[in-house]
Order: C-alpha cells, then structure tokens, then sequence
C-alpha cells in the first residue's frame, strides 16, 4: 500500500473518530495522515485545523490551517481550489487569533478574507475585533484592571443586613490538616490559607504539630523550613483580637528567663481572653497596655507598606484603619465596653449555655474540673489558677473556699469583674444592635485541643480547674514560637475571602511580600461557603490556591443550613448545578478524599477534605469533559439560577433552613473563566455567551422550580428544548460582558454590546426601603419597568421567566413578552448604602438604554424586590427621574 492511501485511510480513521467524540484519538490519526500524504495534499492538515479547534488547541489549529492552505497553492491548476479552501478555513484562523487574543494577526486575515466573505460575517468579525482592541486598550494594565474590578463591581447582591457577625470563639476540634508526606519532608517549606481564622485555634494547633512533628525527625543540621500562615477574615475586630494574644504568646516565647509569678499572670491574661466572656481587672489592665503597645506600632508604621507589629506578623496597610479602630474601642476608657455590663454579659451567658446544655446528649467536665463546671453552671465565670487568686483576687477566693451563694459571687463579679472587650464588635453590636454571643461552652475546650493536650507528660500537679488543662496548650504554642519564629511568617488579609484570595492569586496586593505564597499545602475554609455561594466559592474561586501537588489538601464544612440536604449530592446540585459526583468531578478539579463525620442521618456533618483529581494541564482532557451539549446546559441552568433564582414561601420563617441566594450575575463569567482553565473550549463558551445576549436561548433548562434544586430538575430529559426569554438581563449580561471582556479567555461574538466607552456608573437615590420579614439579610434585585408595556404584580418572578406555564389569555401574554423583550431591566450587581436619610443605589450601566428610561420616565419606574422570597421591598413605584448619571468606566470621567 502506498503513503497516498495509507493517509487517505488514517483520514478516514480519524474523520470517524472525530464524529465521535474521540478527539485525541482523531488528532492522533490526522497527524499521521499527513505524515504519510504527498507534498500537495492539504486535506490531513485542514482536518487538523478542525480537530484542533473543537478541542480549544486554537494556536495548532490556525498553524495546520496555514499548512494546509500553503500545500493547496502550490498547485497552480487548483486556484479554485485553493480559493474554495481558504472561503472555508480563514473564519476559523480568524477565530482562532480572535480566542487567544492575537489581534494583530487576526486583523490581518480580516482584511485578506473580507472581501470574500458575507457582509454580516465580516461585520461581526470587525466589530467584536474593535471592541476587543478598546477593551484592552482602555485597561493595558491587567493588574490594575483586576483591582479596579474588584472593587467597583460587586460579586454579591446588596443585602439589607449592611453589618457583618461577629463570633470570635470558635468550637472545632484541632487536628492534623496537613498530609504526612508533606509534614514529615522537612525540606519542603509549609503554606496554609485560613478563611474565618476567627480564634485562630487552628494556627496555632498546626504550629505546635508541625514544632513536634520536626522536633521528632529532626535531622543532625538545623531545620529550615519555613512557615507562612496566610489568616482571613472579613472582621476587622478578629485580627485585632489575635494581634493582642501574639503579642502575649510572643511575649513568652521570648523572654525564657520570666519570672514564674510573671509568667503565670502572661498566660492568666492569654487563657481569658481567648476563653472568657467576663474577666478580672488585672486582665483589663494588661490588655489596655498591649493594646497601647500595638497601636503605637501600627500608627507609626509609614504609610503604604506593610507593618511588621511582631517579626512574624504582617498587616498590610489598607487593612491598618479598621484593626486600629477595634483596638480603641476595646480600651477600658473608650466608648464600647461601658456600654456591656458585666451583669448583662453574665445573663446572656447563663440564657446560651442553657441552650447549649439542652442540645447536648452528654456533657461532662474535663478530668478534676466538675467543681468548677458546676459553679460555671451556677455563676459564669472562669477561675484563675489560685496563686492569680492570691495576689490580684483574694476576696473572690475567700468566696470560693467558703462556698459562697450564687448571689454573693454574682455581686462580686459585677462590681470587680468586666465584660472581656475583644468580644466586642462597634457595628454588629451597637449600630446593628445586636446581643454579644457568650453562649459556648469554655469546657468544650478541652475536648477540642484534646490531640494537644493529649501529647503531655503524666503525672505533675493534680488538675482541678480548666486552666491546669488550657495552660498547656498555650505552653506548646510559646515553645513553638520560640523554636520557629524566625522561620514563621504570618500574613492578614481584611475582607471577603473570594476577593482575598483572587487578590493572592493574581498578585493583587501591594506591598506584599514577592516571594509570599499565591498557592498552598492547605486551604481551609471553615464554613465561608456558608455565607458566599456554597460550594460554587469552594470549586470556582478557593480551589485556586491550591498546590499544584497529590498532597495538597482543602477543608471545608457546612453549619448554617445543614439540616435542608438529605446528601452530599443535594448540597452540590443546590450550588453547582450538577446531578451527581461524576459531573461534579467534570466541572472541577477536586475529589472528595476524606470525610471527618460519616453519619448518614447527618450528610452535611464534619470537615470535607478536598484534594486535586489532576496535576496535569489542562485538567480535563477532551473525552473527559463534559459534551458540548450538556456544558451547554449546564451553563444555561446556572445562567437561570442566578438570574431568576427559586424564592421559599414567604410563611417560611425557619432562618436556620434558609439558601441565601446572594451571588450576582458577574459570577456567571468567573464561571465560564473557570471551565476554561479546566480545559473548556473557548468557542463553546463564547458561544453561549453569544446567545444569551443576542436573547436566542434555545435550552432544556429551566429557571429553578425547587428549593433547594433537585437533581431531576438537571435531566435533559425534563423538558423539551424550547426558546426562553432573557431579554430583562440582556442589559445587565451586555454590560458586564464588557467589564468583564478584558480578563475572559475568548472574545465574544455579539451585536448587542456597547462600546466600552458607554459604560457609566448611575445612582438613585430610594424614596423608602422597608425592612424585611424576620430583619433577615434579604438578598436584593434591581427592577426598572415601563408601566405602559405591563403592570407587575406580587408575581414579578413569574413576569420574568418565560417558561413559566399559565393560563393567561393571549393578550396577556402578548402584553408579557413585549413587557420581557422590551419593557424590563433587571440589575444583580449594585451597591446599597442603606442610612437613615439616604438609600441610595448604584451601578454600571450602558448608557443608552439608561438614556431611554430616563427620556420616557413618565412611565416607567424602578423598585427593589428580595430574591430570596421575591417580595418587594421599596415603595410603588419609585421616580426614575431621579436617576443620576456619574462616572464613566473607562476613565472616570462623567
């Protein structure tokens, strides 16, 4: 057999291949095709180009087209030929270029095919080419443009609940987070990312394991591994309180040759600050001088760069304001602690542990500690060790050796005894005024250090108070610190966790050490996901950062809403959209490797350990991905789902059960840049891109009609496939495409965006927000409407979703789709500023379609609804005159 058919018969191969989904394999037959062929057969390198394409390989796509086209115009008989040949492959070079951003070239295939081409093909290719060049010529800078991003375009809806929790004691368990190949390698430096660090009780159990653990396999030379501790948290408060504790912790580690009395009185002070919701005067005043000490550090920091308030601790200088402000308000001579009296804390205290004890199956008190639990139980307070008593409380320990009263104890801690400060938040407890949280259980602790405790040598004192078994947990932290201080860094990082972490991973911020992580051995999230889109967070945003290795683990766990998830699948169907683990692992690069709590009655219980699938780019090969035609799907269900997300009844009044539905339309494009770092092709998502703001959604999905969603809901087989409206969003998706534009892996392809330079910022001030049922959070959506087109009603979601089936007259629904298509703007992504005089909303929008509102705001109008519910918020209707147009994205300028 000759080479001639020998490729014309590995074509075929491939051809065959190819239609059926084998790409690899396809490629594979294809380049041995061309291997074989003549110096004039051009047909294996244009099937390459093909393959290529489909598989996203864009740059060996537009190198095989050329190939191909170079071999077909050697032949001077084949000018037809080549013609022909070039008609079909220089829309996919130029698409090619177009997706990886090559614009130059792919202007230069423009010019050469325009001529030949349909006028509306070459229309379209010369305008998302212009609009690509503008993007990126009004933000050279990615950087800059990722910063500007983030903060001006927000990710969550406005809530109407503006201040954040504050819980600063936490109740996990310690345990080893890091794999044992990576704590046992003492080459290998370690990196950990805690969202929530809230007490810090996990760094700290990591620092001393990770002591012991080189302690143990320390080799005759020094170790020099090194640590970095990467700590978040949205409250400014938290990072205060733990600056005050390593100061302390730092105090000791240092300074080996304390005296004892001293060094008893250091940890007393640590022990109740970190444990106590009231405590002993002497604490009080220890506390105001580290937090002079620690003001003065940061005050005097210069402006702009990081603080080093100990060697080993970082605040950046962005962050310096908020922590300096909870630190002043924790003097016992500022503002906040007057107003929390010892005798209130004592009484919400006794109120949350009898809520406490009523919930737990068994409660018993740590070895030779039952005495005190039960006076705690009585009067909570928690007593210091008696040489403490002796110098700085003797009247208290009178009371304790003669068996005081309830009353007499309690007298005597409201009159000597105070609130403990660092449990204190300005806004959550006297702005949002809300009660100090003193519920825990401080006994609980011992079990939840018991893998550090458990590590101490017997025998020694006999234990019969709390801080005999504490103590030693902190003694292990001060020898941590003393062997490894100079090898630590720590770093905090003030804000939303998905904002810090693409800040971490883009190297967004400034001043941060270059040679910091961006990527880590663990990421630990707590329950963040909780509050910011579940398990969406988890996979889109939080698997970033980690290491790109077997051993890299990432933990995370669900407690506000656990009981509402019957399965694991449940819980990831609600926020990914997916109907079981095998699409979830198709979707993301992680697999489930470890659960802390097996319980089948409680799915959602425990830590979830999360490593990659992969280590390999891209992560996904071809035939592992998804088909187009359910990514495709899968795109338009979670386009819906954050669109027009399900409401609960309104009589639904179980907080505890509640799905917040608080991410916003920009998601959906941290979404598609996701896929395509899986290993999506960009075509395939630009594509439904491209559909969705050309309103020509044609898709067996449909907006959510359980809550929380249930995998039957995500069969193909559900519904038919049927044209659904978008057109309400088309304003906001177009818009946010563009801002969006200049980071997204492909160029869209759509005649309905603006030019960037049309894009302003609009705000409105509200006549009347009113509060919400329950003063929950209530997740916002922006709806301005023409009152000519349609009425709405208590119904809005249903106005909105066109699939919706209903018994409406034909002129109703007549009046419906001009009311979708042409009478509504729906906005996700705004800002509220909700102040007694002011309620005010802002946004980015297009500007002509916020020229047509304001030019006919005769008749249309705007008003706020809860999506979470989808009951309204805001008077009926509100005065779009008053829409005032600001800023322009591009420069600033009005």
């Amino acid at each position: 057999m000759n080479g001639m058919q020998t490729a014309q018969q590995l074509r075929e191969k491939g051809n065959a291949l190819y239609k059926s989904g084998k790409l690899t394999e396809a490629i594979k037959s294809y380049q041995d095709a061309a291997h074989h062929a003549g110096n004039d057969d051009y047909l294996p390198w244009s099937n390459l180009s093909a393959a290529y394409f489909e598989a996203g390989q864009y740059e060996q796509s537009a190198e095989s087209a050329l190939r191909a086209l170079a071999l077909c115009s050697k032949n001077d008989s084949n000018q037809n030929e080549a013609t022909n040949l070039e008609r079909k492959l220089a829309p996919r070079v130029i698409r090619a270029y177009l997706h990886t951003h090559q614009y130059a070239m792919a202007r230069l295939w423009l010019k050469r095919y325009g001529a030949s081409a349909a006028a509306d093909e070459s229309l379209q290719y010369q305008a998302s080419l212009d609009q690509a060049e503008a993007v990126r010529e009004a933000a050279p800078d990615e950087k800059r443009f990722r910063r500007d991003l983030q903060a001006k375009v927000p990710r969550y809806r406005p809530q109407y609940d503006v201040y954040h929790e504050f819980y600063n004691v936490g109740h996990d368990e310690i345990i080893d987070m890091l794999d044992f190949s990576m704590l046992s390698d003492l080459k290998k430096d370690v990196s950990m990312f805690f969202a929530g660090i809230g007490d810090a009780r996990h760094f700290y159990g990591q620092l001393v394991i990770l002591n012991m653990t080189s302690e143990r396999m320390a080799a005759p030379s020094p170790v020099k591994r090194r640590y970095h501790f990467s700590m978040n948290d949205r409250k400014a408060g938290t990072f205060a309180r733990n600056l005050v504790l390593f100061v302390l912790l730092d105090e000791l580690a240092v300074n080996k040759n304390m005296p004892q009395a001293q060094r008893t009185e250091l940890y007393t002070v640590v022990y109740f600050l970190f444990l106590g919701a009231i405590i002993p005067r002497f604490v009080v005043a220890r506390l105001d001088s580290v937090i002079d000490m620690v003001i003065e550090r940061l005050e005097n920091s210069d402006p702009g760069t990081t603080t080093a308030v100990l060697p080993w601790v970082q605040v950046y200088a962005p962050d310096r304001p908020e922590i300096l402000r909870a630190l002043k308000s924790w003097k016992s001579d500022g503002s906040l602690t007057p107003q929390f009296s010892t005798a209130r804390t004592m009484e919400l205290t006794v109120m949350g542990l009898g809520m406490h004890r009523a919930m737990m199956s068994e409660h018993r008190a740590p070895p030779g500690c039952q005495k005190e639990m039960e006076t705690f139980f009585e009067v909570p307070f928690l007593q210091p060790p008696r040489s403490m008593l002796k110098e700085h409380e003797p009247e208290l320990l009178k009371l304790l050796d003669g068996a005081a009263s309830v009353q007499k104890l309690e007298t005597y801690l409201t009159a000597n005894w105070a609130t403990n400060p660092t449990l204190l938040d300005e806004d959550w407890h006297v702005k949002a005024g809300c009660d100090i949280y003193t519920g825990w259980d401080p006994f609980d602790t011992y079990q939840a250090l018991h893998q550090i405790l458990s590590l101490q040598e017997k025998g020694g004192p006999r234990k019969t108070k709390l801080f005999d078994h504490v103590s030693y947990f902190f003694q292990s932290i001060v020898v941590a610190l003393r062997r490894i201080r100079g090898r630590l860094t720590t770093e905090f990082l003030l804000g939303d966790a998905a904002d810090v972490i693409d800040a971490v991973r883009h190297g967004l911020i400034e001043s941060r050490d270059a040679t910091a992580p961006a990527a880590f051995d663990m990421v630990h999230l707590s329950n963040v996901p909780d509050y910011i889109g579940g398990s969406f967070f988890t996979f889109t945003t939080a698997a970033k950062i980690l290491k790109n290795s077997q051993a890299a683990k990432l933990n995370t766990t669900c407690l506000r809403n656990t009981s509402l998830w019957q399965s694991q699948d449940e819980f990831h169907c609600e926020y990914m959209a997916v109907s079981d683990t095998k699409m979830l692992s198709r979707v993301t690069d992680l697999h489930l490797t470890g659960k802390e709590d097996d319980d089948p009655l409680d799915p959602m219980s425990g830590y979830m350990e999360w490593r990659r699938s992969r280590l390999v780019k891209p992560v996904l090969p071809y035939e592992d991905l998804l088909p187009r035609a359910e990514l495709t799907r899968f795109l338009h269900m979670h386009f819906f789902k954050l669109a027009l997300p399900r409401g609960r009844k309104s009589s639904d009044d179980n907080y505890h059960a509640f799905i917040h539905p608080n991410l916003n339309l920009t998601c959906f494009f941290r979404l598609l840049i996701h896929l395509h770092e899986l290993g999506y092709p960009a075509h395939w998502l630009a594509d439904v891109l491209g559909k969705i703001l050309d309103n020509q959604v044609v898709t067996t999905a449909r907006p959510p009609r359980s809550l929380p969603l249930q995998p039957r809901e995500l069969s193909h087989h559900s519904n038919a496939p049927a044209e659904v409206c978008v057109g309400p969003f088309v304003g906001e998706m177009s818009t946010l495409t563009v801002l969006f534009q200049r980071i997204l892996p492909f160029t869209p392809f759509s005649n309905a965006l603006p030019s960037v330079d049309m894009v302003h910022q609009y705000s409105m001030q509200l006549n009347w927000l009113g509060p919400p049922k329950n003063n929950d959070a209530a997740a916002m959506v922006l709806f301005f409407f023409d009152l000519e087109t349609h009425y709405p009603g208590d119904n809005i979601r249903d106005d909105l979703d066109s699939s919706y089936s209903s018994f409406s007259s034909a002129s109703r629904s007549n009046a419906l789709k001009q009311f979708r298509e042409h009478g509504s703007v729906v906005i996700t992504s705004f800002t509220y500023t909700g102040l007694q005089n002011s309620r005010t909303v802002r946004f980015w929008m297009r500007e002509d379609i916020m020229d047509r509102i304001c030019e006919q705001n005769e008749h249309w109008s705007c008003a706020v609804w809860r999506v979470d519910d989808w009951q309204r918020l805001t008077t009926f209707p509100e005065d779009v005159s008053l829409l005032v147009k600001e800023k322009k994205w591009v420069d600033g300028k009005s």
